[in-house]
């Protein structure tokens, strides 16, 4: 983000530009950018726990807990990785200002029934 015409809602100017890479590779939970037999053993290590499980520990799905669901995750990106960002890359950022909100006041209301992630089936058991 280019400082210049950024501002906050006191019309405080950003002092520096910020730039941020981030990825987003399910099953790799190192954050190494690929899906590796590391990754695997963190799910296996887990494998079975129940409540309170993070990404970081093999829930992919995000329900708390590490199972067959998170593995199938990883084992359908098995070896799957992703280049490093170029050197000095940076996004196309609008010359206009925009003013960002630091804080707010206002409640955060979910709306609606929370919905699925494409592409991940729940299993039931028998």
């Amino acid at each position: 983000m280019l400082a210049s015409g950024v501002s906050d809602l006191a019309h405080n100017a950003m002092v520096a530009s910020y730039t941020v890479n981030f990825f987003v590779l399910a099953g790799d939970t190192n954050g190494d950018r690929s899906v590796s037999f590391a990754d695997l053993v963190v799910v296996a290590q887990n494998y079975g726990t129940s409540g309170g499980v993070t990404y970081a520990s093999g829930d992919f799905n995000y329900d708390g807990n590490v199972s067959f669901a998170d593995l199938v995750m990883v084992a359908q990106r098995y070896g799957t990785s992703l280049a490093a960002p170029a050197v000095g890359s940076a996004l196309a950022v609008s010359a206009a200002p925009v003013v960002v909100p630091v804080f707010s006041t206002s409640r955060v209301t979910p709306v609606g029934k929370p919905r699925r992630l494409p592409g991940i089936r729940m299993l039931r058991r028998s």
